[in-house]
């Protein structure tokens, strides 16, 4: 006997809501507060600064030390002469921040190019993470790559926290980019794993509430810390607290994952550790082994090395157009994501700023999601990103025309970051239900690779567009996300739909499924999930 349709989400609906299923939405939990405050952290940490130069250890050698910005100290000769010299010492404002890595290790004048290193070599090693992460995710499974990636991440935060120099900081940065997503990729696949097929809109909502309360949360403690290095260590404090709770003593592994490897023992017993958690053992089958071993036979590929993995994301056209189209979108995303955020230091209180935007994430956590399972992912998609572009491209005519009009510029770009959040989140979730088990980590991870790739492009952008002309990038942001729009239409609707164990199943539902997402429950397709 063949399983029924959705057998497995079937019997993840009986194991129901509770301790057990909190426990995995509050290490994605964790992982998105990490990944936020990692990589907004440095418009507070290395910020640029107000300095001047500093007395020589000479002091009768130098006269005139107090030029504002000054990389140059003036040295008077016996006949009076002036010449100008490298000034060696600098003295920065603490004004608004009393240690930062731009003061400590003096990167102005011709070190000023390291701090934005400072911020690129983070999401550089953001960008190798994502995909070590889908790799280690599929190979080593999803909480043993999120126990070991949280050691690393561990270990590195506190290197970075004591780092004496750059020779030190940098490369710990970006390793700490790098374990990031070993930590961040695992977190997300297994929370959209384990969840009840009922409960996955309210799991796109509880994992995108961190990326709303983030920015504001890290704003009052940077404002309250205005050392950096402590500043660092307190942004990490989750981080502990799910180091302990990956740890395999509290945390199981991923039944599907444990079930597509084909280790039906092991895949049932935390089925009923769950539900014996949520007292629902009653609701499980009685032949649950039986029946996850017949899942097993009609449903598992065979073991496959990466690069068939990788292959099966272009085999066929079902996967190529999904595969190609996720990317480009998540870069795409990437770009939009982080313009905004990363201009905090241009505006009189960084703090309110960013705290400003972040508050401005809980609209879109909190009724973008439930709206895109009310109406689809795809509409909701098309129809932020759509109104993206319209306040960008607002933004970018009042930048032309009248730039003094401040009011409107910041009302523009508050609600051009609401509704591109709202791509954000629908992106992720697409991407969770699109690719089938077998891949999802593999998929999830090359995503996140784009994004992380295309954090890389606004602060290139903010060093080679000419002050005088600061509506051009905002015009190529209008222009992706006018692109963002007519991609999301390229992808097949996802609402309602089961998820798929297999590329196979995934190949053999687009080419039967029905024209209209909402009849998929009364149409039977054979060997899916």
């Amino acid at each position: 006997m063949e399983p029924k349709d959705d057998a497995l989400d079937d019997i993840l609906a009986s194991v129901g809501f509770g301790r057990w299923t909190v426990l995995y939405f509050t290490i994605s939990v964790l992982a998105a507060v990490l990944e936020v405050s990692n990589v907004m952290v440095a418009e507070f940490t290395a910020p640029p600064l107000h300095y001047s130069c500093a007395s020589s250890p000479a002091p009768t050698a130098f006269t005139n030390l107090t030029s504002h910005l000054a990389c140059e100290a003036h040295r008077a000769t016996l006949q009076g002469v002036q010449q100008d010299v490298e000034c060696q010492h600098f003295v920065f404002n603490t004004t608004v921040f009393t240690t930062t890595v731009t003061s400590d290790l003096e990167l102005v004048c011709e070190r000023s190019w390291y701090r934005s290193l400072h911020q690129m070599v983070l999401t550089l090693g953001c960008t190798v993470g994502a995909l070590t992460g889908g790799v280690f995710t599929d190979l080593l499974g999803r909480q043993r790559s999120l126990f070991y990636g949280a050691l690393l991440m561990t270990t590195f935060t506190l290197v970075v926290a004591s780092a004496p120099s750059l020779l030190v900081l940098l490369p710990a940065r970006f390793l700490l980019g790098v374990s990031m997503h070993l930590v961040l990729n695992p977190a997300i696949t297994m929370g959209m794993e384990v969840c009840p097929p009922k409960l996955r809109t309210l799991y796109g909502s509880v994992e995108s509430v961190p990326y709303a309360v983030s920015m504001p949360l890290l704003a009052v403690l940077a404002y309250g810390c205005r050392q950096w290095r402590l500043l660092q260590l307190l942004c990490s404090v989750p981080l502990f607290v799910l180091l302990l709770l990956s740890c395999p003593f509290i945390m199981d592994e991923s039944p599907r994952w444990l079930l597509n490897r084909g280790e039906v023992a092991a895949a049932a017993s935390v089925i009923r550790r769950g539900a014996r958690l949520h007292g629902t053992e009653d609701n499980l089958p009685s032949d649950l082994d039986h029946r996850l071993t017949l899942l097993t036979q009609h449903e598992n590929e065979p073991a496959e090395p990466l690069s068939a993995k990788l292959w099966s994301l272009v085999a066929h056209r079902e996967m190529r157009l999904v595969s190609c189209v996720v990317m480009v979108l998540w870069f795409c995303e990437g770009v939009l994501y982080l313009t905004l955020p990363l201009q905090s230091h241009s505006h009189q209180s960084p703090f309110l700023y960013m705290a400003l935007l972040g508050l401005l994430e809980v609209p879109a956590s909190f009724v973008v999601i439930p709206l895109g399972d009310t109406y689809g992912r795809i509409v909701v998609s098309v129809t932020c990103a759509l109104t993206t572009s319209a306040f960008l491209a607002a933004m970018v005519a009042l930048q032309m025309l009248d730039p003094t009009r401040e009011t409107l510029l910041l009302s523009s770009a508050v609600l051009a970051y609401m509704t591109m959040v709202g791509v954000s989140q629908m992106l992720r979730l697409l991407t969770s239900e699109l690719f089938p088990t077998s891949v999802r980590g593999l998929g999830t991870s090359l995503g996140l690779f784009m994004a992380n790739f295309a954090y890389n492009v606004p602060p290139l952008l903010s060093a080679v567009v000419p002050p005088s002309l600061p509506w051009l990038s905002l015009a190529l942001n209008v222009g992706l996300a006018l692109l963002s729009a007519a991609l999301v239409l390229l992808l097949p609707e996802t609402r309602r739909r089961p998820l798929l164990q297999t590329v196979q199943q995934h190949v053999a539902f687009q080419t039967t499924r029905p024209r209209k997402t909402e009849k998929l429950g009364s149409v039977k397709y054979k060997n899916i999930v």
